[in-house]
């Protein structure tokens, strides 16, 4: 297992192995039957579609964080400091493999400070004919103050695999 700074980490990846039926993915639907409520606060969950990430699950504190629901939209209009064409990648290895992401990194709020939020990231059995996905918690390790939200993002400082039970990639996450 790896050493996650944030509690809520561990508890995903927890939660994401107790989901899995055999040697399957954990099913969208059966993950989302009986999310701990800790988590389903800081959860988002895409969908690869094409070049695009599509949100479609946000969970209400990263509405917070952001000042936006962002459900429905493409990620990469939302955040354009990112490299759409590595994280793309890199959620699509999630798929492929399968295994699971964690990288540190953090925001600028409104008010100046700087935070820090680890996000672990891992992928979802769908239907037939239904496009990959992932969910990621993303856990700010700091709290936001009152009417506080992020106004940047800053690259992630480590990026590494997750072992779910498949080995990892032999090839390193492309940094984001």
């Amino acid at each position: 297992m790896p050493e996650f700074v944030s509690p809520l980490s561990t508890e995903l990846l927890a939660y994401w192995q107790s989901q899995r039926q055999g040697g399957t993915l954990p099913a969208t639907e059966d993950f989302f039957d009986h999310v701990p409520p800790k988590l389903a606060p800081s959860l988002i969950l895409f969908e690869i579609i094409n070049e695009a990430l599509i949100v479609r699950f946000l969970g209400t504190q990263l509405v917070e964080r952001w000042g936006k629901d962002l459900t429905g939209m493409n990620w990469f209009d939302f955040n354009a400091k990112v490299n759409p064409v590595s994280l793309r990648s890199n959620f699509l290895m999630l798929n492929q493999h399968p295994c699971g992401g964690c990288s540190r990194g953090g925001f600028v709020t409104s008010t100046g400070r700087n935070l820090n939020v680890e996000t672990s990231s891992y992928p979802l059995r769908v239907r037939a004919n239904r496009p990959p996905r992932v969910i990621c918690g993303t856990f700010s390790l700091e709290a936001l103050g009152y009417d506080e939200h992020s106004r940047g993002w800053s690259p992630p400082r480590t990026l590494q695999w997750v072992d779910v039970g498949f080995g990892v990639p032999a090839v390193d996450p492309l940094p984001p």
